[in-house]
């Protein structure tokens, strides 16, 4: 959902950004990110989640990856399946 937020035609800017950052911080405590080192990986994850087709994407997802490398994988794992 935050990757998808999109300002509001009644919210300015800052207002906006508020709305951002409120949102934001339930999504590490969701995620248990507390290192750099975990916010990059979210990050890879969703950046590799995001470029695959959408039936791998679901496929993919619905085995819940803990990181990009695990997701590659299973995206590997159902490109063998098809081929």
């Amino acid at each position: 959902m935050f990757r998808s937020m999109h300002r509001q035609s009644s919210l300015n800017y800052k207002m906006f950004f508020v709305q951002l950052t409120r949102d934001y911080v339930p999504l590490f405590d969701s995620k248990q990110i507390d290192t750099f080192e975990k916010l990059t990986g979210s990050f890879l994850v969703e950046q590799f989640l995001a470029s695959l087709p959408g039936g791998v994407r679901h496929f993919v997802c619905s085995r819940w990856p803990t990181s990009a490398d695990q997701a590659a994988n299973y995206a590997d794992c159902i490109l063998n399946c098809l081929n």
